[in-house]
């Protein structure tokens, strides 16, 4: 039950802020359903092996070479999902820190369960 309401939030959270955003366009909501799967799949697979590899730059930059990985696997998706474009790599970024920040704020707000008890 988690799971799905908080993929019914991301979704409503991109779809809204492709209305707010000139660069940033999703056809309907059930387009953002299928983009907010889809950045759950590569955030599983494609992120992790990204950011090994770029380990040493991230070290560097000292992390804020994760916003480029995270703008680019939003671009990537507009790549793959018809009706869900990005018009531009500013775009991405913007589009990438602002999904991420208003559901962190939304989702990671709520009680957690200690794992010992």
């Amino acid at each position: 039950m988690n799971m799905l309401f908080a993929w019914l939030v991301s979704a409503a959270i991109l779809w809204g802020m492709a209305e707010i955003l000139h660069g940033i366009t999703v056809a309907n909501f059930t387009t953002a359903l299928w983009v907010i799967a889809l950045f759950g799949v590569m955030n599983a697979t494609i992120r992790p092996i990204i950011t090994f590899f770029t380990l040493p730059l991230n070290f560097l930059t000292l992390g804020l070479f994760s916003l480029v990985i995270n703008a680019a696997l939003f671009g990537l998706g507009a790549y793959f999902i018809t009706g869900f474009s990005v018009a531009s790599v500013w775009d991405a970024l913007l589009g990438s820190v602002l999904l991420s920040l208003t559901t962190a704020i939304l989702l990671g707000s709520g009680k957690r369960k200690q794992a010992w008890q």
